[in-house]
């Protein structure tokens, strides 16, 4: 078992319809749903999503659902809407481009996202879990949520590099702070005042220097992933 992302990847390499749905096989999703998509897709869209009048999850598994794909949507820019899941129907189009990726540690909701198609949501019915339980356990959860923040966004290494600064113009603030109250006498202990000053500005300094090491890593790892610069929907010659 290499986990739901891969065996979709797998699932997209050898499929060979036109259309291709992409579903869990828990019953929640409830295939008699499947020609709803299939009828909304031949309106001309390319991405039909399954949208659930009301999910059968657990609380908890809901919130945390939520208030994750709504960060993500705001840190990578990307239109991820926060009430669906994975039930969905995608044209041969969006199949031969995602094959096209090659992501080692694909996010499916984050990548059909990426790629721009134009998509419909279609209300569908949400099932109680057939049976079984879900292998998603709250550590699988977390490790998902930071592969598609890593995976979409660089803002986490800008913000080491913000918060670098930010530190050192404390420091800079501070040294000036204890170097007035060095010179009128208020810092009774000798060499007080140049060692706080030069640990919080040596500390900002390496967060600053860290930050823009990031900014490379972020540009070598968007190359290393090697996504197409454009996706064309349609040619007329």
């Amino acid at each position: 078992n290499f986990g739901q992302q891969i065996a979709k990847t797998a699932g997209l390499d050898y499929c060979k319809g036109e259309n291709v749905v992409l579903m869990d096989a828990d019953l929640q999703d409830r295939p008699e749903e499947i020609p709803k998509l299939f009828a909304k897709l031949s309106e001309g869209y390319d991405i039909v999503y399954a949208l659930p009048r009301k999910r059968r999850d657990s609380l908890f598994r809901k919130l945390t659902s939520k208030v994750y794909l709504s960060f993500l949507a705001r840190l990578t820019g990307q239109a991820i809407n926060p009430e669906i899941g994975s039930f969905q129907i995608i044209t041969r189009r969006v199949v031969d481009y995602m094959n096209q990726l090659g992501e080692r540690s694909p996010f499916f909701g984050g990548l059909v996202a990426w790629l721009g198609f134009p998509y419909a949501l279609v209300d569908v019915e949400h099932e109680r879990r057939f049976a079984g339980k879900s292998k998603y356990s709250l550590w699988k959860l977390i490790e998902l949520a930071t592969e598609g923040v890593i995976s979409f966004s660089h803002i986490p290494l800008r913000l080491a590099g913000y918060f670098g600064l930010i530190v050192s113009a404390v420091s800079f603030a501070l040294g000036i702070y204890m170097l007035i109250r060095w010179f009128i006498g208020g810092i009774p202990v000798t060499g007080y005042t140049s060692i706080i000053v030069s640990l919080f500005f040596i500390g900002g300094v390496i967060l600053v220097v860290l930050g823009v090491i990031g900014q490379y890593i972020g540009k070598i790892h968007t190359e290393v992933k090697q996504r197409p610069l454009y996706v064309i929907r349609d040619m007329i010659e």
